[in-house]
């Protein structure tokens, strides 16, 4: 997933603002797929299934403790409609 990082570089899971239609270095441009839009560049997707943000920035079909909100579902192995960003309420830090 794609996060805002404040100039403290720490980066937090109320930050995230969607997922990278690519993979990109730190600091270089990036088309981001937002709330409502299909990603198409992500694999091994369970077609049906939830997807959760993780702590450590990973994606999961179940929710992380503490849990950091639901960024989507599968629609495909390789489409993933984003239907949210994250739970606002927590943090991994």
């Amino acid at each position: 997933y794609v996060v805002a990082t404040p100039s403290s570089g720490t980066t937090d899971a109320r930050n995230v603002i969607g997922i990278a239609q690519t993979t990109v270095g730190t600091g270089v441009s990036v088309d981001v797929t937002v709330n409502g839009g299909m990603n198409e560049s992500v694999t091994g997707l369970t077609s049906g299934s939830d997807y959760y943000i993780q702590g450590t920035g990973a994606l999961a079909t179940t929710a992380a403790s503490p849990d950091y909100g639901k960024l989507g579902r599968a629609i495909a192995t390789d489409k993933l409609l984003i239907t949210g960003i994250g739970d606002p309420t927590v943090s991994n830090r």
